[in-house]
């Protein structure tokens, strides 16, 4: 299967892709997409050194492998497929996001290379394994000083160990340097600044990317099956709807502290002094 074009966004999304040795893939690539094939093992990308995005997700991948070269990949999804054991990261020093939701994995062992300085992982999906022994997560993870954000649990997918009382509070006493466990702060509060989802590591430009290659179907009616990906777009309208809705409570919090400050003077008082030491 050999794209057209200049094209350094390839999008493959449901495209009975068997093998990646059968993609003639240009090395200036920069975002890949496989979401929904058949591929068990992870091949042909050692030339792909500038590629930035890749998802490999709901595929049948049951190894971590041939990821050695690509030194600046961000973000790797490898949700939904049959992984048991994290493994083949440690290339990865440019990692900021890691998704392996939805595998069967039981140990995350192999994540102790994103201990060391050079690496950069900030946002980690584990929800939806087998993940038993929490002390085993607390030490692979804690580590890792770049870490912000962990989710073990998420629209009711959880691990073995989510069942386990208080283990939300044994990680927050243990990983210091979390921001969000399962999408909520260390009060346990959603805060939309702090979003699991909309705060993934380059979300905003594989976004630009995928909205970029919707508008090319219109232009590109020769070739629409490179870029159809209509569950990709149901995923950007669900982002765009989060957007709406913190930012319009952040203006009707605003509309609301100034009028009360109207009304009131002492509540101005108070409200300039919050926001001077703000």
């Amino acid at each position: 299967m050999t794209p057209q074009g200049d094209i350094k966004h390839l999008s493959l999304i449901d495209s009975g892709v068997s093998n990646i040795w059968s993609l003639s893939l240009a090395s200036d690539l920069e975002s890949l997409n496989l979401h929904g094939n058949h591929i068990h093992h992870i091949s042909n990308l050692s030339q792909l050194t500038n590629l930035v995005h890749l998802d490999l997700s709901a595929n049948q991948i049951s190894i971590i492998d041939g990821l050695e070269t690509l030194v600046g990949l961000k973000t790797l999804n490898l949700s939904c497929n049959l992984i048991t054991e994290v493994s083949g990261l440690s290339g990865l020093r440019s990692l900021e996001s890691l998704n392996l939701s939805y595998n069967q994995i039981e140990s995350i062992k192999g994540l102790h290379c994103f201990c060391a300085a050079s690496f950069h992982l900030n946002y980690l999906a584990l929800h939806g394994n087998k993940l038993r022994n929490i002390q085993d997560v607390i030490r692979s993870v804690q580590g890792i000083r770049t870490l912000h954000h962990l989710v073990l649990r998420q629209d009711g997918s959880g691990n073995p160990l989510c069942h386990i009382q208080g283990y939300e509070r044994n990680i927050w006493s243990n990983v210091h340097q979390l921001q969000t466990l399962n999408g909520l702060d260390k009060s346990g509060k959603f805060n939309s600044n702090l979003d699991s989802v909309s705060n993934i590591p380059g979300l905003a430009s594989c976004l630009d990317i995928l909205l970029s290659s919707s508008q090319d179907q219109s232009s590109q009616a020769s070739s629409p099956a490179l870029f159809i990906t209509p569950k990709i777009d149901a995923v950007i309208e669900q982002f765009k709807q989060k957007l709406a809705m913190a930012q319009d409570s952040s203006s009707s919090m605003d509309h609301s502290l100034v009028k009360s400050s109207v009304s009131s003077p002492q509540t101005d008082n108070s409200y300039s002094k919050s926001t001077r030491r703000k």
